[in-house]
């Protein structure tokens, strides 16, 4: 979402993403298709000040991540991950 057509050096070079205050989807017939709903994802994510930008938990827990099924067996490893290191103390 930053910096699209720009070589890496020339983003660097031109801080293209510490002066970016949005996040915007390039569009076009050679570009891949985002749905709206990865979009406000994204764009939640990338959120340019810390207080409107969601912790780590919330996005963990965002809709987009639970409808499109991809941590399913997230939050049992999580559990057993705690577990383990409680019984370790």
């Amino acid at each position: 979402p930053f910096g699209h057509g720009m070589s890496q050096d020339s983003m660097l070079r031109e801080q293209t993403i510490i002066k970016s205050t949005s996040v915007s989807f390039p569009e076009g017939k050679d570009v891949p298709k985002v749905s709206d709903k990865a979009k406000e994802f994204i764009r939640k994510a990338l959120a340019y000040t810390c207080t409107s930008r969601p912790d780590v938990i919330t996005i963990f827990q965002d809709p987009y991540l639970r409808q499109t099924g991809r941590h399913a067996s997230a939050p049992n490893a999580a559990a057993a991950a705690a577990a383990a290191s409680s019984s370790t103390l």
